[in-house]
């Protein structure tokens, strides 16, 4: 189907104020720009309340964000984990979203600070993620939640790492997670050269053009780094049995729509419990904008739904 309406509307907002490219861009000005653009400065919708906390790890300290929707003392817990690439975003840039999850899911929602590449390139970023979910597991009774009840979320590299944090807890044997959401992730299963949905939505149209994509995956992946490890791309795994149960969302017009999906139906032949929704009209990243697009609120709605256990 066309571009939701009110995506096309956003995209000629978009072109209008558009500025000639100055040339290459660094990581630093990619940052500077993210940071303008997604901010914590003007809060969007109510909640109970928050608090930032920097956590001990075995690597360092680690920031966090939590967000209780209510004062409970049993609330189910949602780690989230920040899009960007693994290069950019960080608390700030997502809480907004956090919020609404938290009031939707009538959850807990930790937002977790992971180290960024190319100065923390691979595994530091799942190393934080399998840090702050032990954290999340021992201290859940000292912050209202559950520690019976956790979940992982994420959104593009954030739903990678909630992938990859699934696998690597199921492999140690660490904390149970009852539930994962991946919104419009980048997993593996397709190569960006070889992915059709690269070839029709990477051209710098939409909001993930294809030398993004390689640039990323590029500083985040140091070279020797197993093509083959599941942490890294949980759509290589050789086994993806006895993961948590899962709702995986993609996006009409994204570029890594393939590779979700892919990942999706292995998800789904191993014998998981899988619910998948391709929004319709969609771009990439269009969860950063559900002020903006009503089927963007749908799509939140649906993921509160999925974390009440609901049908």
């Amino acid at each position: 189907m066309p571009l939701d309406p009110q995506v096309a509307a956003f995209y000629a907002r978009k072109k209008a104020a558009e500025k000639k490219n100055p040339g290459p861009v660094t990581v630093d000005q990619m940052r500077r720009n993210a940071d303008a653009a997604f901010h914590d400065k003007i809060t969007r919708t109510d909640i109970y309340r928050t608090e930032e906390r920097w956590i001990s790890t075995p690597e360092g300290q680690l920031p966090i964000r939590l967000y209780w929707p209510e004062e409970r003392a049993d609330l189910p817990i949602l780690l989230y984990f920040h899009g960007g690439g693994f290069i950019m975003h960080n608390l700030a840039s997502h809480d907004s979203l956090c919020r609404m999850l938290a009031k939707s899911g009538c959850c807990l929602v930790i937002s977790v600070g992971y180290r960024l590449a190319p100065e923390f390139p691979y595994p530091a970023a799942v190393n934080d993620a399998y840090s702050a979910l032990c954290w999340a597991f021992q201290n859940a009774s000292s912050i209202g939640g559950d520690a019976n009840r956790l979940s992982t979320a994420g959104d593009s590299a954030g739903a990678n790492l909630s992938a990859a944090l699934s696998l690597m807890s199921r492999d140690k044997k660490g904390p149970l997670l009852q539930n994962q959401l991946l919104f419009y992730g980048t997993y593996g299963c397709v190569s960006i050269d070889e992915s059709e949905s690269v070839r029709l939505f990477g051209g710098g149209e939409y909001v993930l053009p294809k030398p993004m994509l390689r640039l990323c995956e590029d500083l985040y992946t140091p070279s020797g780094v197993d093509p083959m490890d599941p942490y890294r791309f949980p759509g290589k795994a050789s086994d993806l049995t006895g993961l948590p149960r899962t709702l995986s969302v993609t996006a009409e017009f994204d570029p890594l729509r393939e590779d979700g999906e892919v990942f999706t139906k292995k998800l789904e032949e191993a014998g998981n419990t899988v619910t998948h929704i391709r929004a319709p009209g969609l771009m990439h990243g269009f969860l950063l904008y559900w002020h903006e697009f009503t089927r963007a609120q749908e799509i939140l709605a649906e993921a509160g739904k999925f974390l009440r256990l609901e049908k």
